[in-house]
This record gives C-alpha cells, structure tokens and sequence, in this order.
C-alpha cells in the first residue's frame, strides 16, 4: 500500500466528472490491524450472525458504543431497524410514516451518537437529514433538515453534532442537534468527500473514492491531515479505542493505523460493503445482503518497559514478548495480566519499580494491561559485605543475604544499612570487629558503601569449660535394716579464686553467672584470729 504522511497540507486538486448514483453489491477481503508496533491478541472470529431486513439487504450500519445497540438501515422497508447487540429486533422505525425514502443505499448513511442515543439518517433522494431520539416507547423524529444538497456521507463529532458530506461540491457542513440549522459548512479543496466518520481526537476521515483515498481533515478549516490508499473506499469506520480506520473498498479492505501504515495480519474475508466498529466492546459488524455479523475483534495493547539507574540488567514478560535489551515493548491483550522478570547483571540489583500493580518480589512486576502500560525498574549498583567467622555459631543479616555458615558473603545496594546477628554454640559468646555500631551484645550495624568486611570471633564462656559434677551420698535404708540407699547429692559450687577479684573476694556462680563475691571464713579460724 502506498503511504503518504501526515503533512497538514492539502490533497491535490483533481478534476473529476459527476459521479453516478447507483446501486451496487460486491465482495470485500478485510484485513485487521491494531495500534503501531502491535498485533491482533487473536485473530478476528465470527461470534454471531442475524438476519436483519427482511426480503433486502442491510443498506448501512450503525453501532451505540455506550449501549451495544446496533441499526440496520432496511431498504426494502425504507426504514431502520434497531437490535440489542444480541441481534434481538427491539424496533422499526417506519419510513412510510416520516418521510423516508431509501432510493441510493449506496449514499444513504445512520449514524448514531453514543452519549445522547440520538438517531441520525442522511438520504440522498430526499435532500434530507433527519434526527430522532429516544423516547420511552420508541426512536421519535424531532426534526428533518433541507439543506438543499445530497447528502454522500455521515458522522458524529465528539460533541454531539451530526456531520454530513457532499463530495461533488466538495463540502462539509456541521448541523445543531437541537434542530437541524447548519452551524457552518466548510470547504475542502481538492478533496471530494464521501463517506464520513471521528476519531476520539474529532479528526474527521472521509472516503474519497475518485481519489482512491482516505483523507484526514480537520474540520474547522477543511485543511487535509494526511491521507492513505485504500482503493475506492464505499464505507469506513473508526476504532474510537485505537483510532484504527477500517476501510471497507470495492475489492477488499484496508485498516489503517494513526500513522497510515497497514500492518501485516491474517486477510479476513467478510464479503460486505459496509463496516462499523465498537472499539471499547472489541466488536466488528459487517453485513452481507440481509446477513449481519458480529466479530470478535480482541485489541492488542503495547506495554513498554524502561530501565532506569546507574546499574544494568534485562526485563522479559509472561506470556512472552519483551525481552528489554533488544524488544522493551510489545503488545498483549486489554485486560491480560502480564509478569514483568527482571534480570540484574553482575554488579546490580533492581531498587525498585513504578508502573506496577503488585509487585510478588522484587525481581517482578504484574500489571493489568490497559490499566497501567508504561512499567519502568530502577536498575542500582551493589557492593559486597564479608563476614569472616571464628569458632562456633552462625551469623545472619537483615536485609537477609547472609547466613554464616553457608553463606558469608553477599551484595547489597549501595548505602544500604545491613544488620548481622550472631547465634553462638551452647555457652559461647560472640566479639565484634569492624561495626558501626554494636546495638547488642549479639548484633553489628555497617552501612555498605564499598566491599567491606566485619570480623565475628565466637569463643566458649568459663562455665562451660569447668562444668558442676555430683558424688553419692550413702544414706541408712529405712528400719535399720539392708542396705545403704545411695542419693545423688551435688557438690558445693566451686569457688574459683582469680587475680581480677580484689583481696577477700573470688569468683563464684551466683544466679547462673560468674561474679567476685566476698570470701566466707571458718568459725574456728575467726576463734583463733581472737585468741591470738
């Protein structure tokens, strides 16, 4: 496909005889694409199908985003028939009772206006564009405006207002929804606009079917956008979701991106000349004689994930997609949740994450797509901690990554504050070297802003190495008779004399722990310190 971009001047002007009013039923290939540097979730399926007008064929559609309602413009009745989006007939609104005469089906255009409900029909025989609303029992017209041209095309602009083209005078005109009055008519040069539709944006595109073209205007000056080849265009429609164009042409279909490019996707066949599209339902209608068709059309949202920080890594996603070196967006669908994994390299570490829905650890990211699209990680430098261990026991740190025994060495974020905690063996003890700072007597605090090391020398307590034993004391059986009874009696605690106790103190045990306490003296010692 040939692709011009968008420049903001206008399309050429090219001399073209009348066109010639007529009717026409061909075969149409449609193919699908969605938002640049995307692709479909799936591919496009036929969900249902219903007969709409009876006897005839389905002259044009039209689809209320809010409500899922679809209208079928019914020729051989001259009227519009309105369907749940189940395809369920909900009501006909009578032609032969307002005035409607479909005599171009090829010209003649509904369009619909999701936010109000209103009911727009545009019919070239009748030099008319006729508005109704909804009323408790029904569509009722309100108002039928003559503007003394032949209507070739319709929309609804984001405001509400009804749109109408006239392609061989080259003319747009806005009408009031209140009563029909024009607002304003715009000319375009050089382009003849047919058919018509908005995107989110109100950039209005018109088929330009002489011209082979699809054309962007902005429709306060009539001023051309930009354009895109789609072969004699006889309906289009517009993604309001992606502001995906679906073309529907005399030979196949063309779906354009905002940037006019066609992706590459499966050729969908739907032999219809009319389209319309609910973006935010994911559904595609089209029509074939009196055959309506309702396509499930899944979007492809992209996710991008940046890499922030001084430190490097990778980032791939569940289901598969990004692989961020190379590919850090891809696209996945509304609705789908997507495990963003990342991959420190040697030297880093994730700090953290932005973007995210949860985040299970801190290596992963979920995100709901279409919630949240744009994911970055904080990609940080580490430095390495070093616990050199002496004797007995275990050394642990918080944030964890050490545990001494096993593991005496781990990295950690710069400036990271790292707690260790000692477990000595039975009845040892631990001694610091290297802390910060000592909160415990079995703790040490360092802030990690280089590769450091801290010392843990684990040594055995005195009472462990000289341990309290018990002897048996003989005690006479009962009734002066057999023999001897034999009881364990435990032995006085010791009293271990040290240098570090001053004169007339020693060291002894006292509540489960070694202390100086003042020597006792015998009785009899006490006697003859007296007597002399």
């Amino acid at each position: 496909m040939r692709r011009r971009p968008r420049t903001g001047t206008s399309v050429p002007t090219t001399s073209v005889s009348p066109p010639r009013l007529g009717l026409g039923i061909v075969s149409v290939l449609v193919t699908f694409s969605l938002a640049a540097g995307s692709a479909w979730a799936t591919a496009p399926t036929l969900e249902t199908s219903f007969t709409g007008p009876e006897g005839g064929s389905a002259g044009h559609l039209a689809v209320n985003e809010r409500t899922g309602e679809i209208f079928v413009l019914d020729e051989p009745k001259d009227a519009v028939d309105r369907y749940t989006s189940a395809g369920v007939l909900i009501e006909e609104i009578e032609g032969s009772k307002i005035g409607l005469s479909i005599g171009n089906p090829k010209y003649d255009k509904i369009a619909v206006d999701s936010a109000s409900g209103n009911l727009y029909v545009s019919l070239l025989n009748n030099e008319a564009v006729f508005a109704f609303k909804l009323e408790a029992g029904g569509y009722q017209k309100i108002w039928q405006a003559t503007p003394g041209r032949l209507p070739t095309g319709l929309a609804v602009d984001g405001s509400g207002h009804p749109w109408f083209t006239v392609f061989y005078e080259r003319v747009i005109v806005e009408l009031n929804p209140s009563n029909g009055e024009t607002v304003r008519q715009v000319n375009t040069p050089g382009v003849e606009p047919e058919n018509a539709a908005f995107d989110s944006k109100d950039h209005m595109f018109v088929g330009y079917r002489n011209g082979n073209d699809v054309v962007e205007l902005d429709p306060t000056t009539g001023t051309s956008l930009g354009s895109g080849v789609a072969g004699e265009p006889s309906d289009i429609a517009v993604d309001t979701t992606t502001s995906n164009l679906f073309v529907a042409t005399f030979g196949y279909v063309e779906v354009l991106t905002p940037t006019w490019a066609q992706l590459s996707g499966t050729p969908f066949f739907a032999e219809t000349t009319v389209v319309a599209v609910n973006g935010a339902a994911g559904k595609l209608y089209t029509a074939t004689g009196n055959q309506v068709n309702v396509w499930n059309i899944a979007h492809s949202v992209p996710v991008g994930v940046a890499k922030t920080g001084v430190g490097g890594g990778s980032v791939a996603s569940t289901p598969t997609g990004i692989e961020c070196g190379a590919v850090c967006s891809a696209g996945f669908e509304e609705g789908e949740t997507v495990t963003l994994i990342a991959a420190p390299e040697s030297g880093s570490a994730v700090a953290g994450w932005t973007g995210c829905v949860y985040v299970p650890r801190l290596d992963e990211c979920e995100v709901n797509v279409g919630q949240v699209n744009k994911v970055a990680v904080d990609f940080a430098k580490t430095v390495s901690l070093t616990v050199n261990e002496t004797g007995s026991g275990t050394v642990t740190s918080a944030p964890a990554g050490i545990d001494c025994g096993a593991t005496c060495s781990a990295s950690f974020l710069k400036g990271t504050r790292v707690t260790l905690t000692a477990r000595p063996a039975a009845h040892g003890k631990v001694a610091w070297e290297g802390c910060a700072s000592e909160p415990a007597v079995d703790e040490c605090e360092v802030t990690v802003n280089a590769a450091m090391s801290v010392s843990a020398v684990f040594s055995v307590t005195l009472e462990a190495v000289m341990p309290v034993t018990a002897t048996l004391s003989t005690v006479p059986a009962s009734g002066g008779g057999g023999r001897p009874s034999q009881t364990p009696v435990s032995k006085p605690k010791p009293i271990v004399k040290s240098a570090k106790c001053k004169r007339g103190y020693v060291r002894q045990k006292v509540h489960g722990r070694v202390r100086c306490v003042k020597a006792k003296v015998h009785k009899s010692k006490k006697r003859a310190r007296k007597h002399h």
